[in-house]
């Protein structure tokens, strides 16, 4: 497989193929429709498992630069009603990704998650108590990990450290292929090895570094209680 032609290609057939942008897998049985679980899609398919529900920005400016994509991921409730689940910011390269190229993408990510953070601060300060879903943390550092998370997609990557740092900082890398006689990409994602395991952790859990982690863990459970 190939590369893109340029980055410009890549990120037009993206918002032209939306559809087709994500994991391609083969299912069996009744699918449900993630947008109204009423529906189902037939035995035996080949779905998509989209990186993110729609489009909701290209080009778009932040404040330490210019993110090619912004997409929101939606799910749906148990009631049947969709609801934003997390938005992600969207860097693509032509070319492998490099510790550069990640660095780039986590600048993006600092951006949104404070510019969630405080829009998030104004809304609970005003009173709008539907905003407010665990004790708050306004140094922008450590807030909306879950909520706002990046794709950082190109052909091949770095290294292996690059993979752990990427998954560190809330960034998913995708390895995409470029077919030119289809004019067509495919995707697929690629996970960083090295996990501690649980028996690995647990051995820690009566070492100095794990005795700490408790207290920790006791400090945030005690404030938690005095503001739920």
């Amino acid at each position: 497989m190939a590369k893109a032609p340029t980055e410009k290609h890549l990120e037009q057939w993206i918002v032209n193929n939306f559809l087709y942008f994500g994991l391609k897998t083969e299912y069996s049985g009744r699918i449900p429709d993630y947008r109204d679980p009423s529906i189902y899609y037939a035995s035996d398919t080949i779905r998509y498992e989209m990186f993110g529900s729609e489009i909701i920005g290209r080009q778009v400016q932040l404040p330490n630069g210019i993110a090619d994509l912004m997409l929101v991921h939606e799910i749906a409730s148990l009631r049947g009603n969709v609801q934003a689940h997390n938005i992600k910011v969207v860097e693509l390269k032509k070319h492998e990704i490099t510790y550069k190229a990640l660095g780039q993408c986590a600048r993006y990510l600092h951006d949104l998650r404070n510019i969630y953070s405080h829009l998030r601060r104004q809304a609970i300060d005003s009173g709008y108590s539907e905003y407010f879903y665990e004790k708050p943390d306004w140094s922008g550092t450590s807030m909306a990990t879950r909520e706002i998370q990046g794709l950082l997609i190109g052909h091949g990557y770095e290294d292996e450290n690059l993979l752990i740092a990427a998954k560190t900082v809330g960034v998913t890398v995708i390895h995409y292929d470029y077919d030119p006689e289809a004019n067509a990409y495919s995707f697929h994602e690629i996970e960083a090895d090295g996990d501690v395991d649980g028996k690995t952790a647990a051995r820690y859990a009566y070492t100095e570094t794990g005795e700490w982690m408790f207290k920790v863990m006791e400090t945030y459970a005690s404030n938690w209680g005095e503001t739920k």
